[in-house]
């Protein structure tokens, strides 16, 4: 039998995949967000500014993409020098950016789960099982408890870093490829039986001789989007691309979203906000956003 907590994992992972489809549709009737977004209107399909004072502070350098709490009002995001910052909504304004409760020295690239009862993240520890692992922490009673290294596998004694999770609790991740662009690779460790089974490389359509990193997976795992130097190795060249699943487990051809999005600039650290409307990501020290609608252009939209 399944336990209380068991059930209560099943709801979370069910409204995680239910409620983003139940928002998009109210969206499409004309209503507004329930958060006050980034205290600006609403974008369309073309990249927008993210208001820079929200995620400003003096000496830091944003250097990850945004996670955004499943109700819309906890956001952190890691910065250069290495911390964790956060801002909450408090009385349809956001607070101040202060450092995360739970930041330390190295700690990057935190991403919830999306029931929100799990923040994943990077840090070098001694305690860790190589030169980067990712690690974990878990809310209860409003506050996040001690950090859990995620054990191995997925981590291994090489480097993992930038995770993104699914629903179904399987992790997607940046990982050693001995043969793409500074040996990085994206990674999914399936997560069964309360572990996670040994990491597999995703095609080659994916990883290739390029710097192929910083991935978001959809909560229903349909699309990956990460960034990608491709068809160069030059950094400045960095753009965000797609790909969609199959139901047989394959991944289409990568898309560049840039295009479509008529955005020339560098692009990376994409993720999305819960209610799964608008596509983030940052640019040359600012986060853009725009409507999610922009993944119906591209020609390997499912139904299209």
């Amino acid at each position: 039998m399944i336990g209380k907590r068991g059930r209560m994992r099943v709801l979370h992972c069910f409204m995680a995949a239910v409620l983003p489809l139940l928002i998009h549709c109210t969206a499409q009737a004309g209503s507004e967000p329930v958060v006050n977004w980034f205290n600006r209107g609403l974008p369309g399909l073309s990249p927008v500014l993210i208001d820079p004072g929200i995620f400003s502070i003096q000496g830091s350098r944003p250097h990850g993409a945004l996670a955004i709490s499943p109700e819309g009002k906890e956001v952190y995001w890691p910065v250069i020098p290495p911390r964790v910052l956060v801002v909450f909504q408090e009385n349809n304004n956001w607070t101040e950016p202060a450092t995360a409760s739970f930041s330390e020295l190295n700690i990057q690239a935190p991403s919830f789960s999306p029931d929100g009862e799990l923040l994943f993240f990077q840090i070098s520890d001694p305690g860790g099982y190589g030169s980067l692992d990712i690690w974990r922490l878990e809310k209860g009673e409003g506050e996040w408890g001690n950090r859990a290294n995620l054990g191995n596998p997925p981590n291994s004694p090489r480097m993992e870093s930038q995770p993104s999770v699914a629903a179904s609790g399987n992790l997607y991740f940046t990982g050693f490829y001995d043969g793409g662009h500074m040996d990085r690779g994206i990674f999914r460790s399936e997560y069964s039986g309360g572990g996670y089974l040994s990491p597999v490389l995703l095609p080659e359509s994916i990883n290739g001789p390029y710097l192929d990193y910083t991935p978001f997976i959809s909560p229903d795992e349909r699309f990956l989007i990460f960034s990608s130097t491709r068809p160069s190795e030059n950094e400045d060249n960095i753009r965000l691309y797609i790909s969609f699943r199959g139901e047989d487990d394959t991944w289409t051809e990568p898309e560049n979203l840039n295009i479509l999005m008529n955005f020339n600039q560098p692009s990376r650290f994409p993720s999305m906000t819960p209610d799964s409307r608008f596509l983030i990501f940052l640019s040359r020290g600012d986060y853009y956003w725009l409507e999610s609608g922009i993944i119906e252009k591209c020609r390997d939209y499912p139904g299209k």
